[in-house]
């Protein structure tokens, strides 16, 4: 498709022009450039009239869209994407500029004339998988950062809370959909895998309700011999996508090993990661909370996962607020309720929980 100069304002960038005006951001921004396998295709542009970088969508169509004329249908996806961001209406989202029909030479007959192209705002930050993958979220000493990834945790936990409050969740939110400003300032971009939900429950007749992404996605999601597969809650996918984002920060990890992965989604606790977070910081207390909540966020049995948005925010909070001095031994045990005390740095005991622990307990050092 031509569209050097498209609706006498906005101007497509090549490569090159990318480069130089994007200049640290390039890599991600060439990497979205470059997928094949998406329903809209991402060019970076330049709004001529406030001269400023923009994002324009298209359509992607594949070729059995093109041979059966299915054309309409895939533009439907884009259409979708409008409708979600004016449904959302914030500034956790890309705002949307423009929307217009312009000429697609690639294809014939009317279709040519008619192609819808989606302006959005350029959100100039860095992809969290990017910040993963260069180990941010550990300082110079290797020590991990956890009370800046609680932050984020809770950033990314008030967005779930936001799309549930305008009738919408995720089927899978995953650290290449999130992109951090300054401060670790979250935004979100992944607008096909946001679900219109119906009572609370993902809408199965949504075009996005099979946009499922692998690890992040709920376990059910995945499940097509099952009928709850269509009795979905919105907080079920966005409790479970949240348990892997914090894992995957806290680990330093943007990729899945196979053996972490059962029926498309993430396992925890896993033999790979799972002495990692309890043991993260020489054994601290923070650590065995880590552990407990991303095991009750991602367990694969629904009963059991911890959904409530608010328990989930106390919990994030907790972990915040203790004390990173508090130190523990590990020994493994079978599943049980147990009782965890915490002895603090000046050797008191000041704290007692009663807590259902899969494969660990924490004994006082």
């Amino acid at each position: 498709m031509t569209m050097e100069n498209i609706n006498e304002r906005w101007k497509i960038l090549s490569l090159e022009e990318i480069e130089e005006r994007c200049k640290g951001n390039f890599n991600w921004v060439k990497e979205v450039e470059e997928r094949t396998d998406t329903l809209t295709k991402i060019n970076m542009a330049y709004d001529q009239s406030v001269k400023r970088l923009v994002i324009a969508k298209s359509t992607c169509y594949r070729e059995k869209d093109l041979k059966e004329g299915h054309i309409e249908e895939r533009r439907e996806y884009l259409m979708q994407q409008l409708n979600i961001l004016n449904d959302i209406s914030s500034m956790l989202l890309p705002e949307p500029l423009d929307w217009f029909k312009t000429i697609n030479d690639e294809l014939e007959d009317e279709y040519s004339f008619s192609e819808p192209i989606l302006i959005l705002d350029y959100i100039p930050g860095i992809d969290l998988r990017s910040k993963i993958r260069e180990k941010v979220f550990t300082d110079e000493f290797g020590k991990v950062q956890v009370n800046r990834i609680i932050k984020l945790c809770r950033k990314i936990l008030a967005f779930l809370k936001v799309l549930e409050e305008k009738g919408y969740g995720v089927v899978g939110l995953s650290d290449e959909h999130i992109v951090i400003l300054n401060d670790d300032v979250p935004r979100f971009v992944g607008l096909s895998h946001i679900c219109k939900m119906r009572e609370g429950y993902l809408d199965i007749g949504h075009l996005n309700f099979e946009r499922t992404i692998y690890g992040y996605s709920a376990p059910e999601l995945n499940d097509y011999n099952s009928n709850a597969r269509f009795n979905i809650r919105g907080r079920q996918v966005g409790a479970f996508s949240l348990g892997v984002l914090m894992h995957q920060i806290i680990c330093s990890r943007y990729k899945f090993a196979s053996s972490d992965i059962k029926g498309g989604a993430f396992v925890y606790p896993n033999a790979t990661t799972g002495d990692f977070i309890i043991d993260v910081n020489n054994k601290s207390y923070k650590g065995k909370l880590l552990h407990m909540l991303i095991t009750d966020l991602c367990r694969h049995e629904v009963s059991e996962r911890l959904i409530d948005y608010d328990e989930i925010e106390r919990r994030l909070m907790e972990i915040e607020e203790a004390d990173d001095g508090d130190i523990y031994r590990v020994k493994p045990i079978r599943n049980s309720t147990i009782h965890i005390h915490r002895q603090n740095k000046k050797g008191f005991l000041d704290k007692l929980k009663e807590i259902k622990l899969i494969n660990y307990l924490c004994i006082r050092k």
